[in-house]
């Protein structure tokens, strides 16, 4: 009784979870084959329902960056590559596509460089994506485990010397995978950049219309977050200049 009891509970979710996965195979397939015929608006239109429903893939973003690319809208595309470059960051096609829709945007903004130390990690962290560092993480985990319970109950001093020094080698690799994993993963949930929408706008010094116009920007360019008031919010450029602006104008990555 109680094996069936669990099967009535189950099997409505494996169907559910079935059919939802049908359906994204459906519409991703929809998708390409309404671009593959040049329809771009509405492989566009297909393709943002699967976002707007919460399914994510590099994938999908970029086959939405290309579609908005064929359509001139190029900070949408911009967007679309943006996010699907968060997911699969050494992928070729991604940033040379990104790369390729930047020379539309007007702005031409000199970054600060970045400390060699940070851009040595953040080279680390984006090696691999997040659920790849996750996998790692475990199986150096339950590696050191392994050793650390010979090193417990092996009774000659060769073996728990070098169990001892094998388990502190894999508590130092999960350590390391630990903190990657968890960088990568807030890339991809904390993201505070985020891509100008409107055509042009214009920086001021403070969150209100009387502010001191500091500098215009336009769309397609690239801006941090750094913090949000009413309809308001600051941004940061690359260069180091900040100021704040409508939050309409901006799409956050």
């Amino acid at each position: 009784m109680q094996l069936k009891k669990v099967l009535i509970f189950i099997l409505p979710l494996i169907i559910f979870f079935q059919g939802s996965s049908q359906d994204i195979e459906s519409l991703v397939a929809k998708g390409n084959q309404l671009y593959s015929d040049g329809n771009y608006e509405k492989a566009i239109q297909t393709w943002e329902e699967l976002t707007e429903s919460g399914y994510e893939a590099a994938p999908i973003y970029y086959n939405l960056g290309n579609a908005y690319f064929k359509s001139n809208k190029i900070a949408p595309a911009i967007l679309n590559y943006e996010r699907a470059k968060i997911l699969a960051p050494h992928d070729k096609n991604i940033n040379y596509n990104l790369e390729l829709a930047q020379t539309y945007i007007v702005d031409k903004i000199d970054e600060l460089p970045e400390v060699f130390y940070l851009r040595w990690y953040n080279n680390i962290v984006q090696r691999f994506s997040s659920n790849t560092w996750a996998i790692i993480t475990i199986i150096a985990f339950v590696i050191f485990l392994v050793f650390f319970s010979i090193y417990l109950y092996a009774k000659s001093y060769s073996s728990k010397k070098t169990a001892f020094w094998f388990s502190t080698i894999f508590l130092l690799i999960w350590l390391c995978a630990f903190a990657f994993f968890w960088s990568g993963n807030k890339l991809v949930t904390d993201n505070n950049k985020a891509i100008v929408f409107s055509p042009s706008v214009t920086v001021l010094s403070s969150p209100d219309r009387s502010g001191t116009e500091l500098f215009v920007i336009h769309e397609g360019t690239k801006v941090t977050v750094i913090d949000e008031l009413n309809e308001w919010t600051e941004i940061l450029l690359s260069s180091g200049t900040k100021g704040w602006l409508l939050s309409s104008s901006i799409e956050k990555i």
